[in-house]
């Protein structure tokens, strides 16, 4: 419980509150939207996450057995999403399970466009779009690689009962590197967003 506050706060809080200070926002414009910003993340990440696996499944043409692509909020429960589903194959698996991966890197790099190409003061718009596209991504790869290495069950497992632990630390840490670099390219873009609103 309290290491995913933790890691809420430093991969999805923090962020936002550094870009839009480096971007010259005031906190009275910049505070309710991280509330609501936060709101949005929290409701759309399992979705896009178990969606991605998903599209994976179909993409296979694997059998599904069953399904949950959001935590079932009015039921008291937080944080369980799945994709139960029977594979043909290794491969199929491999794809399945890497598919929400993939997501998290192809949004990374389309958020990163959108943003240097955005001349925007609308505070909303541009932390949706970090939100989506830049930080749950980015938490999605962290949180899950950080918790399969101190143990958790995750999808990290089911890429290592697939292959190998040298292909999915591979996976693990390329991941890990571009969505830290991306993170670290969207907020030196800040300072270009800033330049615009002093205009």
């Amino acid at each position: 419980m309290w290491l995913s506050i933790a890691e809420i706060a430093l991969l999805i809080i923090l962020p936002l509150t550094i870009f839009f200070q480096r971007s010259g926002w005031q906190p009275k414009s910049y505070i309710p939207a991280i509330l609501l910003l936060y709101v949005i993340w929290y409701l759309s990440y399992a979705f896009l996450h178990e969606a991605s696996h998903l599209l994976g499944v179909w993409v296979t043409g694997t059998k599904v057995e069953g399904y949950q692509l959001i935590p079932h909020f009015w039921k008291g429960d937080f944080s369980t999403g799945y994709i139960r589903s029977v594979y043909d194959s290794k491969s199929d698996e491999f794809i399945v399970v890497i598919f929400a991966y993939l997501r998290d890197l192809v949004f990374l790099t389309a958020g990163y466009f959108i943003l240097k190409r955005m001349n925007t003061t609308r505070t909303l718009l541009t932390g949706l779009i970090l939100v989506v596209f830049i930080l749950s991504p980015v938490y999605d790869i962290i949180d899950n690689y950080l918790a399969f290495l101190v143990g958790a069950k995750n999808d990290f497992n089911a890429l290592i009962v697939i292959s190998n632990k040298f292909t999915v630390h591979t996976i693990g840490i390329l991941m890990l590197s571009y969505s830290v670099f991306i993170s670290l390219a969207v907020v030196k873009q800040a300072g270009i967003i800033r330049q615009t609103v002093k205009k």
